[in-house]
């Protein structure tokens, strides 16, 4: 059916099918570079929305990123201003934009979600990380609380979240591909880790590590060191998946 003949009054259902049929062609027939575009705008729909994209900020970034990084981090609201503590976890939206804040220290950073386009969801949870980690002290934060038999406790041990890791190859963001579990033997912890580079491509790399509790540290910051090599050897190597188990005596033992 030419354009010019376009009549709707006029369409049939065979014209429908046909022009869907039609349609199907072409993108069938387009670049794979053109398509992997399509995906990503796609996949970018869902937060186009103000309550779309609070929800992806609010019940998925942050709250992936602070249970890694053990932190409590809450919108702030004017209504609770007399309760809100010095060095606070805050954080505000205004339009499309997070500003993640220490109450009453004058520290903040702002991260865009819009440029051009909506970010795609692991590029902008990487910069969300980035903002936390910037803002971050050493020692007298408060806490959450977890026991040992809770993922949410092994995920402090190594908090991988939106991390990234520069490479030869590009840039590679992690993200738990699973909870961290205990083995049966309750000696070893198991990390499961998949990363994806911060462009859209259809690439995905796994990583399992088995790591023995005695090889853990008090500081995450060891336990990521102890971990990059195999997780750099992995991001820069041809294999898609390796898995690793871990035994030693850490610096700082629980």
């Amino acid at each position: 059916m030419k354009s010019e003949d376009f009549n709707l009054s006029r369409m049939t259902v065979e014209d429908l099918f046909r022009a869907k049929q039609e349609r199907r062609q072409r993108l069938a027939a387009l670049p794979f570079e053109q398509k992997i575009e399509i995906v990503r705008r796609l996949q970018s729909v869902s937060p186009m929305t103000q309550v779309g994209f609070f929800g992806l900020v609010h019940d998925d970034l942050l709250a992936t990123i602070s249970i890694d990084v053990g932190i409590q981090i809450s919108r702030a609201s004017p209504a609770m201003i007399p309760n809100y503590s010095r060095g606070e976890w805050l954080y505000d939206i205004n339009q499309l934009t997070v500003t993640i804040k220490r109450w009453l220290t004058g520290k903040e950073v702002s991260v865009q979600g819009f440029e051009d386009d909506f970010k795609p969801r692991l590029i902008f949870g990487a910069q969300l990380r980035t903002a936390i980690d910037s803002l971050k002290t050493d020692g007298g934060e408060p806490r959450p609380q977890f026991e040992i038999w809770q993922p949410e406790y092994w995920r402090r041990k190594l908090p991988i979240s939106f991390l990234s890791f520069e490479t030869a190859n590009g840039t590679w963001i992690a993200e738990w591909f699973v909870e961290p579990v205990l083995t049966q033997n309750s000696d070893f912890i198991l990390f499961d880790i998949k990363f994806n580079q911060n462009i859209q491509t259809m690439a995905e790399k796994r990583l399992q590590l088995q790591m023995h509790v005695d090889a853990l540290s008090k500081d995450s910051a060891n336990n990521l060191a102890v971990c990059r090599p195999f997780i750099m050897a992995l991001l820069e190597g041809a294999e898609t998946f390796n898995s690793l188990r871990i035994q030693g005596e850490p610096d700082n033992p629980e």
